[in-house]
């Protein structure tokens, strides 16, 4: 798991926009 919580977050705020939308 090298990758940067940058990605995390991005998933987040699209799960969240979708579940708003």
């Amino acid at each position: 798991m090298t990758e940067p919580s940058t990605s995390r977050l991005i998933a987040t705020s699209l799960r969240r926009n979708l579940i708003r939308g």
